[in-house]
């Protein structure tokens, strides 16, 4: 865990770009608008309430679309997800696409989470979050956030959402 605790340490927006898209969490302070490729546009939102403008915001962070990919590899998930779509015969048939994401859902949902993402994001959580019953709520919303995430991805990917 040495490396995720120096991770942890880590601030990002003063960092090259490189760094940035490589970065598993941004803090919102870190974030602007044009960063909905970063962390999607409710996180790059918050990061440019956060950022620039006076309205009141609960400090936080964003999970990065590099968690996204770290995840999807770290768990096999990409060889698994991949499979599945290879089996969607039609991609205009509404049932067929349906049973098709059913399966990549569960796949994802019922995938464990690395042990290094979940330390990264479990530490950052209690450095705001007073309470653990407010981290497992975090938890809850980042798991939520992954399914949501992947879903539209796989739509987009597999030119299934146009």
């Amino acid at each position: 865990m040495e490396k995720a605790d120096k991770y942890l340490t880590q601030k990002h927006h003063n960092a090259d770009n490189l760094a940035r898209n490589n970065a598993l969490v941004l803090w919102f302070d870190e974030l602007r608008r044009q960063d909905v490729d970063l962390v999607g546009g409710k996180s790059s939102s918050l990061g440019e309430l956060t950022s620039q403008t006076h309205v009141p915001v609960p400090y936080g962070y964003a999970t990065t679309s590099e968690t996204y990919r770290y995840f999807m590899r770290e768990t096999g998930c990409n060889e698994k997800v991949d499979e599945l779509l290879k089996g969607l015969k039609d991609v205009e048939n509404s049932d067929e696409l349906h049973a098709v994401c059913s399966k990549i859902r569960k796949v994802i949902v019922e995938a464990p989470m690395p042990e290094t993402l979940a330390y990264i994001i479990e530490n950052l959580a209690m450095t705001w979050l007073p309470c653990p019953i407010k981290t497992s709520l975090m938890w809850l919303y980042v798991q939520v956030q992954r399914q949501k995430t992947y879903q539209m991805r796989v739509l987009r990917g597999s030119k299934i959402h146009t």
